[in-house]
């Protein structure tokens, strides 16, 4: 049996096209998001060729893939074709918060972890040739192999936004303009010259000398880029739901785009900085208490967390304290 029959078995066995509302990958499973989990027929899936397991976990049914998920995931989306989604009447009834952030974080993270994971492993190999003295660390080699290898992290916002864009259901190149508002480098040159108490510094920027944009350097950051495309798709719908159907090809963007942006810099990138640090903030909290304490916590739920895919919540947190203090002690432990 080749992988498209495979396929074309898996959705049969899990209650057919109609009976999928979503589907994504992570690195090793092919997640459903279904209407009616009854359908499925586990055993069935378990006994296909190239299936390595599969189990209902936080309101997902996963199949586990392995190393070759992403072709496999390919693959069903050709099978599925345009209708890669019931219609929403048919979709089930609503999740937890719980489930439903988990839902979030893992589709957005997910489809972007090869090149978090890829450019991670070259910053790692990068520090121990440092660390060796194979290489100079102010040498050009090292130099021209950082930025292969910090562009990633650097312009982390552009590839959330677009990953983003396709679970929230949004343009893609609407929400990588939103992403760019935040990178554009007059905001990051100001928040640069504000943490380095240049004079002349300034905290914010005013809009018609009345709406405040508060300075913050926005590269790396994850959970304001992530909340922000959120807000972009209920902006959008909005915007597209008043406009008259012969002004939305041009002012259904304008507006969408200026809202959305101006959402994004006023109010959900600030509240998203000081929520991420946090975030982060409870995290050091705990390991000042007890580092090995909270080693042990981290370690204990790690299996769980990876089993029902709840791990993908811990990336922004890491990530986070990459983007504050320049290092991160979640990641070692996981």
């Amino acid at each position: 049996m080749g992988t498209q029959e495979a396929i074309n078995h898996i959705i049969r066995l899990v209650g057919g096209q109609a009976n999928i509302n979503k589907v994504w990958h992570c690195m090793t499973r092919l997640r459903f998001d279904l209407i009616d989990d009854q359908k499925v027929n586990q055993n069935e899936i378990k006994k296909l060729p190239g299936v390595l397991g599969a189990q209902l976990q936080s309101d997902q049914f996963q199949v586990i893939i392995g190393p070759k998920v992403s072709h496999w995931y390919e693959q069903m989306l050709n099978a599925l074709g345009a209708g890669n989604a019931a219609s929403p009447a048919a979709t089930k009834s609503r999740k937890g918060l719980i489930s439903l952030f988990m839902d979030t974080v893992s589709g957005v993270f997910g489809p972007i972890v090869p090149a978090i994971a890829g450019a991670g492993m070259i910053k790692g190999l990068l520090a121990g040739l440092i660390a060796l003295k194979v290489v100079s660390a102010k040498s050009d080699t090292v130099v021209i192999i950082d930025l292969i290898a910090s562009g990633v992290f650097y312009f982390l916002p552009f590839f959330l936004a677009v990953s983003a864009a396709k679970i929230f259901k949004v343009n893609e190149y609407l929400a990588a303009a939103v992403a760019a508002c935040l990178m554009y480098p007059s905001l990051i040159e100001a928040a640069k010259a504000l943490a380095a108490h240049q004079d002349g510094a300034v905290s914010a920027f005013w809009l018609l000398n009345a709406i405040p944009v508060s300075v913050f350097n926005y590269s790396a950051s994850v959970i304001p880029v992530i909340f922000s495309i959120l807000a972009l798709s209920y902006i959008h719908r909005w915007v597209d739901s008043i406009m008259p159907d012969v002004l939305k090809t041009v002012f259904t963007p304008t507006l969408t785009l200026f809202i959305g942006a101006l959402a994004a810099l006023v109010v959900i990138g600030p509240i998203g900085i000081w929520l991420g640090k946090g975030l982060a903030l409870f995290i050091e909290g705990l390991f000042s208490v007890s580092a090995s304490f909270a080693g042990l916590i981290v370690g204990a739920i790690r299996p769980v967390a990876v089993l029902t895919g709840m791990h993908h919540a811990m990336t922004p947190i890491a990530l986070q304290n990459f983007s504050d203090r320049g290092y991160d002690m979640l990641m070692p432990m996981m």
